[in-house]
């Protein structure tokens, strides 16, 4: 939708979640999800942090492998929130964003 407050209330649900499910060690459930998230994640035009913070938890939680396939799109993504001549993009984003490349640099470091 084009509501804001919705969809940042949902990014936050989304990531708390994703959070919820690595504590419990739900896996069945974090591996089922993790495909479905990641073409979603890709899909939706959405810069708040708590989106962007969702990439590294289902890497760090899931491993690279539903990852690569969409690798460069994810790259291109994350290039997008770290561009600052189109719009300017809040520096939490940003930050996030790095964190986000550091984590993927970190798993495709020992495939």
């Amino acid at each position: 939708g084009t509501d804001k407050m919705a969809q940042q209330a949902a990014c936050r649900c989304l990531l708390r979640y994703f959070d919820y499910f690595a504590a419990k060690d739900l896996r069945a459930l974090m591996e089922s999800l993790c495909p479905k998230m990641v073409h979603l994640w890709l899909k939706v035009n959405c810069d708040y942090p708590d989106f962007i913070s969702l990439l590294p938890v289902m890497v760090g939680y899931c491993g690279i492998k539903y990852f690569v396939g969409d690798l460069y799109q994810i790259l291109q993504k994350l290039q997008g929130y770290l561009s600052v001549g189109k719009k300017p993009v809040p520096y939490q984003s940003r930050s996030e964003t790095c964190k986000a490349l550091g984590i993927l640099a970190k798993h495709l470091h020992n495939v």
